[in-house]
């Protein structure tokens, strides 16, 4: 499933705000998750003004399978109306009925919420989900070509290979985000952590600067993935490259792309069109996850700025 919403880096107006924050609710809805119940919720549709304080929501999984639950959080800088968005994002195996997750990661910031300025203006930029459908995870891409993207992935593991359709079990979920956040300038930061839904044992390695590539080789053997299709008219100089949780657990939503192939001249462009890769033996669509320069370094296996996140975009 595919989701396209629109929202400035702006948060002067609480038309403004609700455009990117809710913009996340309804995405998360139609991705097949379901609000909890808890209360102390945010309630966008009596919202009459910019809080002051940060309002958050939670979405429970709704596959059939041991449910976690996802915490998003929104707020404008410092309180006051016309900050920089904060957004962070949380995942634990429950809530308590208030709004506090039980057994949860760290909540991760996305954004800074005041330490970098709003760009202001009347820029619309392009919110983007996917996701199975049916509440087994997402990849969110939020404010996609502007100076300060924000990238959040959560998705179950996978038992087997990965095919069209993974089969997700319930051992973990995979946390992944990439952000501008308060402390670190533009630079930002990428990291993941996964989540084990049962057992004493909570949280798995929290591995620095993001996930490890999976297998990197080319047609044959047995490699996980070959070599890229034409994109846009131009063959591939380098395979994309999965991406690998804790555990080993291979990652369908989120990928790998040496910068080369997307060229920096073509950053701002790359989010409208949709490119078509060989991964793990199948032809998939993704799109181009571009901004901040946290993307620059989203692998540390990768040089520096040939790395760049892509999000699957079916």
């Amino acid at each position: 499933m595919r989701i396209t919403k629109y929202a400035q880096y702006n948060t002067t107006t609480v038309a403004q705000f609700k455009a990117w924050g809710q913009g996340i609710s309804t995405a998360m809805a139609a991705l097949g998750y379901v609000q909890t119940a808890d209360t102390g919720q945010v309630n966008w549709n009596t919202m009459v003004a910019v809080p002051s304080v940060v309002v958050f929501d939670l979405w429970q999984s709704n596959d059939g399978l041991t449910s976690y639950v996802v915490k998003w959080s929104y707020s404008a800088g410092g309180g006051v109306a016309g900050g920089a968005p904060g957004l962070s994002v949380q995942v634990g195996r429950s809530s308590d009925g208030s709004g506090t997750l039980v057994n949860a990661t760290s909540s991760f910031n996305l954004t800074s919420g005041g330490s970098i300025a709003q760009e202001g203006g009347t820029t619309l930029y392009p919110l983007f989900f996917s996701g199975p459908g049916n509440g087994a995870g997402f990849v969110a891409m939020i404010w996609s070509g502007s100076g300060f993207p924000s990238l959040a992935c959560v998705e179950r593991s996978i038992s087997g290979t990965v095919t069209a359709s993974p089969v997700y079990n319930n051992q973990y979920v995979t946390l992944v985000i990439g952000g501008a956040a308060s402390g670190v300038g533009t630079n930002g930061f990428a990291n993941q952590v996964s989540l084990f839904l049962t057992g004493a044992q909570i949280l798995g390695t929290n591995m620095t600067n993001i996930c490890t590539l999976g297998s990197a080789g080319m047609l044959g053997g047995t490699s996980s993935i070959y070599q890229g299709l034409a994109v846009a008219g131009q063959a591939l100089l380098l395979p994309i490259f999965p991406l690998v949780g804790w555990c080993g657990n291979p990652l369908s939503l989120l990928a790998c792309l040496q910068g080369v192939d997307g060229g920096p001249a073509q950053v701002d462009r790359m989010p409208s069109i949709p490119m078509q890769f060989g991964f793990y033996g199948q032809t998939r669509t993704f799109l181009f996850c571009t901004g901040g320069l946290w993307a620059h370094g989203f692998n540390p296996q990768i040089p520096g700025a040939e790395s760049r996140p892509i999000m699957r975009w079916e």
